[in-house]
């Protein structure tokens, strides 16, 4: 497990604390636990998504596709202009190959990527997690690609819209 991040509600003292749990320093996408402790360290509340028997369930280890050809398929798949170049922003080399570019043509805002382990049909399969968000800031793609053979297990649009005459109150959504 890696702490995620923790703060102190004003309000009532309580800190919470929030930790991913990982394999071999990968993320387990949706494997959480949620730890609140009051002031007199006395734990007020503990909730957890964890993931059993991982040694039995992981797919792989090392991707067999790059961060490139899970990109492309996903690029395909979204049928995105295959005329783009893309400028590396920032990533890191550790186990989740972290990763940030922009690629002008198709996102204003910087492309996430990063291997994570997902459940699918029963085991942890290694995948390529990538958000993108549209050029027409319709959509803010979600996807996990296997790193081993290119399935995408699922194509997510974050984006909530609505398609009945109203005025909108908030047009910045854009992903931070």
């Amino acid at each position: 497990l890696a702490e995620t991040s923790h703060h102190t509600s004003r309000h009532n003292g309580i800190t919470h604390h929030y930790f991913q749990q990982q394999y071999q320093g990968i993320p387990i996408d949706g494997a959480v636990l949620q730890v609140h402790i009051n002031q007199d360290e006395e734990l007020v509340f503990l909730s957890q998504s964890l993931e059993r028997k991982i040694n039995n369930r992981i797919n792989a280890i090392q991707p067999a596709l790059t961060l490139t050809q899970a990109f492309e398929k996903l690029r395909k798949e979204l049928e995105l202009d295959e005329n783009y170049a893309s400028i590396q922003y920032e990533s890191t080399y550790g186990p989740a190959q972290k990763t940030k570019f922009y690629a002008y043509e198709l996102s204003h805002q910087p492309i996430h990527m990063q291997l994570v382990y997902r459940e699918h049909a029963g085991m942890l399969h290694l995948c390529w997690n990538i958000r993108l968000w549209s050029m027409d800031e319709k959509n803010w793609w979600n996807a996990w690609v296997d790193a081993k053979d290119g399935t995408i297990y699922q194509l997510r649009d974050e984006v909530i819209s609505c398609d009945f005459p109203h005025t909108h109150h908030n047009t910045s959504c854009a992903p931070a």
